[in-house]
C-alpha cells in the first residue's frame, strides 16, 4: 500500500478518518478555486480523485461541471490513456461530461481514434444516443477530414429514436456543410474553354447515314 505525507495543515494523523475527508474537502475547494498547483499538491498526499462528497460528487464530475478543463487533466495526469483512455472517455460519453470528454481527446484518445475508425464511429453514435451537441460535434470534429455522410442515416436513425432533436439539427446540418464542401471540391478551378467544332460535311453524313441504314441500297 502506497504511503503519503501528512498535510500539516490539516491538524489530524492519517489514522483519523478526519483527515481524509478534510484531504478531500480541500481537493474540491482547490477545483473550484481552478488552483492546479494545490490541486496537484493534494493528489501527491494521497487524495483519490473518486471519492465523492456528501453532495454526490467526485473530482472530476466537480471539474467538469465548473468547466475547469486544465484540472481536469491534471487530475487524469496519472492514467494510462492507451490501456483505459476507450473505457474512460466511453463512461463520461454517458455521463455527459464535456470537458472531462475533450480532456482525454486532448490527452491522447484522439490519436487513438485516427488508428481505430470503428472505434470512432462507435463514439459519435453514442453521442446520438445519449443526446449531447457538444459532446457529439467534438467527436466529429476531432479527426481532421472526417464526414459523418457514409453512416448519416445510421446516425439519423439513433438519434431520432431517443427523441434527441438538438442531435438530429446538428447532424443535419453538418451533412449539408459536407455536401456544401463536396461541390465545391469537384467544381472546376479554372473556366473550361469552349472547344469549336469543325464545319459538319453534309456530304460524308448523309453516306455515313445510308450506311448505317439497314434498308439503304448496298451493292
Amino acid at each position: 500500500m502506497a504511503t503519503y505525507e501528512t498535510d500539516p495543515e490539516i491538524g489530524f494523523d492519517q489514522d483519523d478518518p478526519r483527515y481524509w475527508r478534510a484531504l478531500h474537502v480541500n481537493l474540491h475547494h482547490a477545483i473550484m478555486e481552478n488552483d492546479i498547483a494545490e490541486v496537484k499538491r493534494l493528489l501527491s498526499l494521497g487524495a483519490d480523485i473518486n471519492v465523492k462528497t456528501e453532495h454526490g460528487y467526485n473530482a472530476l464530475d466537480w471539474a467538469d461541471h465548473l468547466k475547469h478543463l486544465e484540472v481536469a487533466k491534471c487530475l487524469l495526469h496519472n492514467m494510462n490513456i492507451k490501456l483505459h483512455g476507450y473505457v474512460e472517455i466511453l463512461k463520461h460519453i454517458r455521463a455527459k461530461h464535456p470537458i472531462i470528454v475533450r480532456a482525454l481527446l486532448e490527452m491522447g484518445v484522439t490519436g487513438m481514434l485516427a488508428k481505430n475508425k470503428r472505434f470512432h464511429r462507435g463514439m459519435i453514435l453514442q453521442a446520438c444516443r445519449i443526446g449531447h451537441p457538444t459532446i457529439l460535434q467534438m467527436l466529429i470534429n476531432c479527426l481532421p477530414g472526417y464526414m459523418i455522410t457514409e453512416y448519416k442515416q445510421v446516425y439519423l436513425q439513433v438519434a431520432a429514436s431517443e427523441h434527441n432533436d438538438d442531435v438530429l439539427e446538428i447532424l443535419r446540418a453538418r451533412a449539408r456543410q459536407e455536401e456544401a464542401w463536396r461541390e465545391n471540391y469537384f467544381r472546376p478551378k479554372t473556366s473550361v474553354t469552349p472547344v469549336q467544332l469543325p464545319p459538319r460535311d453534309l456530304e460524308y453524313e448523309k453516306i455515313f447515314d445510308e450506311y448505317i441504314n439497314p434498308g439503304a441500297y448496298l451493292p
